[in-house]
């Protein structure tokens, strides 16, 4: 009976013993709590201090553009009377060896080189080193109304860079017409020699202002009957009475020109 008892004695002390070894204290709680908090803290004033530490965005990779460039050519209107008209572009005041571009302003695209280089069959340039660079380039057009009167407009400017600074022309505005038709030709000269007829007769000579708007009118009704003169385009005004062609707009004057008002 008494081995027994010293037994579970032993016992219960071992079981009282190890229970006070692997139980945390409310010491080694708020210990652990505070290293954890440490630990978070540093972490954040590390990272922190890493972010402060990146190198900023380099801005110099930004060019300065300036406009002083003169970009020229031989003609900025011309009848497109074939798909593809050659232009010699020529740019002015480039020092040095530079390599110059034609760029297409309405998108952006660079379309050529101008050069430098005494070439004038290629590149259009005829004296080396003197500031000027040239290109020969080919502008396309197409018109879609079959009826004359149409006109494109095309935008090219020249530009270099050196170093930081990107050096530009001014932008060149190309107009391109469509042609005349042979028919538009030989219906505005007969439309044109019978107003010169009418207005010769001493009936126009001696009719008042009002009365010379209506002969111009009924003239001008005759040729549409005949076909010279779009149909429902004659207007009068109180000064000109208009009318198209194919589309492309005249006018006769009722009221003398005077040069005393110009």
């Amino acid at each position: 009976m008494k081995k027994r008892i010293i037994t579970a004695a032993l016992l219960c002390c071992a079981v009282l013993c190890g229970c006070s070894e692997n139980t945390p204290t409310d010491s080694t709680v708020q210990t652990t709590a505070e290293t954890t908090a440490q630990t978070q803290a540093s972490s954040a004033e590390t990272s922190a201090k890493t972010e402060s530490s990146k190198p900023e965005a380099d801005s110099s990779d930004e060019k300065t553009i300036v406009t002083d460039l003169s970009l020229l050519t031989d003609d900025a209107d011309f009848i497109a009377e074939e798909e593809e008209t050659e232009f010699i572009f020529i740019a002015h005041d480039i020092p040095g060896k530079q390599n110059v571009e034609l760029v297409d302003a309405d998108t952006d695209e660079v379309v050529g080189k101008l050069l430098d280089d005494a070439d004038l069959e290629h590149s259009g340039d005829d004296i080396m080193g003197d500031a000027r660079y040239s290109i020969r380039y080919n502008i396309k057009v197409e018109f879609t109304e079959p009826e004359y009167g149409e006109e494109k407009h095309f935008h090219y400017y020249a530009r270099y860079t050196d170093g930081d600074t990107e050096h530009r022309s001014d932008i060149l505005e190309i107009t391109a017409y469509e042609p005349f038709s042979e028919e538009f030709a030989e219906k505005e000269q007969t439309v044109q020699k019978r107003i010169t007829e009418l207005k010769e007769t001493d009936e126009f000579k001696d009719a008042s202002i009002e009365d010379r708007a209506e002969l111009i009118t009924e003239l001008l009704k005759e040729c549409e009957a005949d076909g010279l003169i779009d149909k429902g385009s004659i207007h009068e005004g109180i000064e000109t009475i208009t009318y198209t062609i194919e589309g492309a707009g005249n006018g006769v004057m009722v009221k003398p020109f005077d040069t005393r008002l110009n």
